[in-house]
């Protein structure tokens, strides 16, 4: 039986999952002993990057032949700009903290990278760059919730990844991606595998710079002028 381009490009970024299961941001967040200010960055930085996935949904659902698939990428990309944004609020004002003037490196090179696919690719390649912002976050909510207890401080958290209607939004999109990919031909596969890749790739980096608290080189003196 033929895999499906789904299959294959789980197969491709199982290194990169593990890596994500295995840093140290999640671990910690497991045993309830994240920093708050390390967790704190990454919602800042994930709101950000949250726009840009939005837009790049829109971008692509206007690409879309079929309006049954148009309309459920748009309908994906006003949750994002609403419900899904909502939900980081929320920490904001516990917090007492405000959004992130500005994507750090992760933030950005991630953004500019769905960006990117929407606009300048192919209706598939697009879909293909933007699945494992919402399969990735599912299957890391999973795995922190088997291991994590319910009295765990950021239960809450990871637990919205793992409800049966995002679980839904997920194979949707899963779904639309082997659609597409089975009337593609084998060079826009490639493309498709290439933009899951990358989008992976760089879902690991918003942990990792969360973590690390990775800033910016400090700014050229034109800059601080403007």
């Amino acid at each position: 039986m033929k895999r499906t381009f789904f299959a294959r490009a789980v197969t491709a970024v199982a290194p990169i999952m593990r890596a994500i299961y295995d840093h140290s941001f999640n671990k910690e967040m497991i045993a309830g002993i994240l920093r708050r200010n390390r967790f704190l960055y990454y919602l800042q930085q994930d709101c950000l990057r949250l726009l840009a996935f939005s837009r790049a949904l829109a971008i692509a659902g206007g690409k879309m032949p079929n309006p049954g698939d148009a309309a459920l990428l748009v309908r994906l990309s006003g949750h994002g700009f609403g419900a899904e944004r909502e939900k980081r609020t929320v920490y904001f004002k516990e917090y007492h903290a405000k959004p992130a003037p500005r994507e750090g490196p992760a933030c950005m090179a991630y953004s500019r990278h769905l960006l990117e696919r929407a606009a300048l690719g192919s209706p598939e390649e697009a879909v293909a760059a933007l699945l494992p912002c919402f399969w990735i976050r599912r299957e890391t909510g999973l795995y922190v919730r088997s291991l994590a207890s319910a009295d765990n401080f950021y239960f809450r958290w990871f637990e919205q990844y793992t409800g049966d209607a995002y679980a839904e939004t997920v194979d949707e999109t899963i779904a639309l991606a082997d659609r597409l990919a089975g009337r593609a031909a084998a060079k826009e596969r490639r493309r498709m595998l290439d933009g899951f890749i990358s989008s992976s790739r760089y879902e690991y980096c918003l942990w990792d710079d969360a973590y690390f608290l990775k800033p910016w080189p400090p700014a050229p003196v034109a800059e601080t002028m403007l």
